[in-house]
């Protein structure tokens, strides 16, 4: 899909010929505006740019050593009812199967970013649970590289594709008895 030009007219509100985002010698450093699927494809790769995201915060949530009940049990330690993206809600999000996410959740998930990023983890008492927040990765990219609630959104929509840490899942870790019982079978 491209920019479509519009039509010159003799109009001193008339918007300029050239195409939208193109860069010209009044704005050099203008980018380019991205071509933007139509909404009906939009909506026809919903169910699945909802499952890739999904799989993201699973991948995420993985890689920093968290459980689905880490970051309510974060929320709950410190008292900020803002944390708190319920472990259910979670689980649901990480299958692909939410539905349409409420504007909160992506600022719940702006929130965890930024207080991983910070290092503001509050006053936990949990040595265990102090431990696997101060090791966790925040999730970002080149572009953004602490993600915001516009780009979790974003990537919700299949706007945004998912960074390349988080796009593939990481194999589950096992101690060496439960590695032998499966090995013998």
């Amino acid at each position: 899909m491209t920019a479509t030009q519009l039509p010159s007219t003799s109009s001193s509100t008339a918007l300029p010929s050239a195409p939208l985002g193109a860069t010209s010698p009044q704005h050099p450093n203008r980018l380019p505006i991205p071509a933007i699927p139509a909404y009906e494809v939009l909506l026809q790769q919903q169910e699945e740019s909802r499952g890739v995201f999904g799989r993201m915060l699973l991948n995420w949530r993985r890689r920093n050593g968290w459980t689905q009940y880490t970051a309510c049990s974060w929320a709950e330690a410190i008292g900020e009812p803002k944390l708190l993206i319920s472990y259910g809600n979670l689980s649901v999000i990480e299958q692909g199967k939410a539905g349409e996410l409420r504007q909160r959740a992506f600022w719940q998930l702006w929130e965890l970013n930024r207080r991983i990023v910070s290092g503001d983890w509050g006053r936990i008492g949990d040595a265990e649970l102090r431990r696997k927040l101060e090791g966790a990765t925040s999730l970002g990219d080149e572009a953004a590289p602490v993600w915001g609630p516009l780009e979790f959104w974003a990537c919700y929509c299949g706007l945004r594709p998912v960074p390349p840490a988080f796009a593939s899942t990481p194999a589950p870790l096992i101690g060496t008895r439960q590695a032998a019982v499966l090995s013998s079978r």
